[in-house]
């Protein structure tokens, strides 16, 4: 994954702009495979269209395991 899209989806969360976030996460899932990702995460591609878009509202067990599809992770830090 480009450094470039952690730092924006990185930045997106940050800045509490969830919704940006979701359709940023969405575009670089629709960038790759998003049949194998569906298989992963044990989601339809509609699922995870739907989800990850304007009106999405994903479960967070949904967005680790999309995430970790795309080798991602979701960390906590102290503010």
């Amino acid at each position: 994954m480009d450094k470039t899209v952690e730092k924006k989806l990185n930045d997106l969360l940050d800045s509490g702009d969830i919704t940006s976030f979701l359709v940023t996460l969405g575009e670089v899932v629709k960038s790759g495979n998003v049949s194998k990702i569906s298989r992963e995460v044990e989601m339809t591609r509609g699922g995870i269209y739907h989800a990850l878009s304007e009106k999405g509202n994903p479960t967070f067990s949904a967005l680790v395991k999309i995430t970790k599809a795309l080798g991602l992770k979701i960390n906590f830090f102290k503010a």
